[in-house]
């Protein structure tokens, strides 16, 4: 039976769930899950650093028939079944986050300590990664003009590339009811439309204390990355922080060569962040062929035969 205090809470807007007693916050857990309908080589960013940091990966939709942006209705009904069929407590909390463009860089434990500071702060128990720009442009979202320059404007607009909130929170404001699998705008649209409808019981992170875009270097977007690699985030407004989330989108993951080799903003990020594992995952360049899931073909060019890859490979 749903009990009844919890119920109040989440009829009563911009209520959250006050922060666990020291014994109950150990038995608060931390769910890291994403949406992959196919294997590509860039989940090992997310896989790894999770795995890194102690977090197992929930991986839902393997195998579904889904596209960006349209076709991504599958990935909110995949998150909606999770949410409502696993055995969750109420204040678990759900880390969602993209599977090819995403970074974690801290334990469980840091999570949710960083997590519950932000949730007393803000006021609400779900909370997106912030964006500098609104998207989609749809004729009921995102329709104030665009920021005159979009790099100064701060992190205040809704990113679904990586959100985390209790269990509580999603099965009462984003997942009461399944939704098409096809939409316009896709899973972006479905959340801006949620915050637009529930804005006392959702937020941003608008300053990278526990998620944060980085969709261009890491100068660029106020970030700095440690000796050991950890990427801290300062500014005027806050104190030095680190981000347990990272997101890349855009600029953040898309290709480019540096010095001479091919590479990203989030591979050099997971490099010196992950060094052993990225050795494991991107130190070579790989060529192969996969014959309907029954032939295999793969052949890996190591580090030091990369000078001898033929540079028409770079216009590829």
């Amino acid at each position: 039976m749903f009990p009844w205090f919890l119920s109040l809470w989440i009829s009563t807007p911009g209520a959250w769930a006050q922060s666990p007693a020291p014994s109950d916050a150990q038995s608060t857990r931390v769910h890291l899950v994403t949406y992959c309908n196919e294997a590509q080589s860039s989940m090992g960013f997310l896989l790894a650093s999770a795995a890194a940091n102690g977090l197992p990966t929930v991986v839902l939709g393997f195998g579904d028939h889904a596209w960006w942006p349209e076709g991504l209705g599958r990935k909110i009904n995949a998150l909606r079944r999770f949410v409502l069929d696993s055995a969750l407590k109420p204040n678990d909390l759900v880390l969602f986050a993209d599977a090819y463009d995403v970074l974690i860089q801290s334990t469980e434990q840091e999570i949710r300590e960083s997590f519950e500071r932000l949730e007393r702060r803000l006021n609400v128990s779900l909370i997106f990664n912030g964006d500098r720009d609104c998207a989609p442009r749809l004729p009921d979202v995102c329709t104030d003009p665009r920021p005159v320059d979009v790099w100064l404007h701060p992190r205040v607009y809704l990113n679904s590339g990586a959100f985390i909130g209790r269990t509580f929170a999603m099965k009462s404001i984003l997942l009461q009811d399944p939704v098409s699998d096809v939409m316009p705008g896709g899973d972006q649209a479905f959340y801006q439309r949620k915050f637009m409808s529930h804005p006392h019981a959702m937020s941003v992170d608008t300053d990278c204390q526990l998620l944060c875009t980085v969709a261009r270097n890491l100068d660029a977007e106020g970030l700095r990355q440690l000796s050991n690699g950890t990427v801290v985030f300062s500014s005027a407004a806050t104190s030095v922080s680190i981000p347990s989330i990272l997101h890349f989108p855009g600029g953040g993951h898309w290709p480019m060569w540096q010095q001479g080799l091919p590479s990203s903003v989030i591979q050099e990020v997971f490099r010196k962040r992950f060094p052993e594992q990225f050795k494991v995952l991107y130190d070579h360049i790989e060529v192969s062929a996969d014959l309907r899931g029954v032939h295999h073909f793969r052949k890996r060019l190591q580090q030091e035969s990369f000078l001898q890859v033929p540079c028409e490979l770079s216009e590829l």
